[in-house]
């Protein structure tokens, strides 16, 4: 019997300021680990407010840092959500959000 190699995302961490003024950036530092058994191929990941970092091939038990310029825009004083969006040619999409403050 064969093994079933598998690849697969997970371990995501975003790190990264939870308040910035309006319409400044803010960076974003989002860690991407393959907790499978096969390499992840053409990791890619994005936000909602533009940006975007191509990331490669991630070894299985290995991570990758993305590091993203993010503007943030809303009303003074009230939350925006950004939404962080990791996708692959051979493992399932991961979403993650994080919430920031608006200066």
């Amino acid at each position: 019997m064969g093994q079933n190699y598998v690849a697969r995302l997970g371990g995501i961490v975003i790190k990264g300021p939870n308040a910035v003024r309006k319409g400044r950036k803010g960076t974003y530092r989002e860690t991407v680990k393959n907790t499978g058994t096969a390499p992840v191929n053409r990791v890619v990941v994005t936000t909602n407010r533009g940006g975007k970092v191509n990331l490669g091939t991630i070894a299985r038990g290995t991570s990758k840092v993305a590091k993203l310029n993010v503007k943030i825009n809303g009303r003074k004083g009230k939350k925006v959500n950004v939404k962080f969006m990791i996708r692959s040619a051979n493992a399932k999409a991961i979403n993650r959000v994080k919430k920031v403050r608006v200066k």
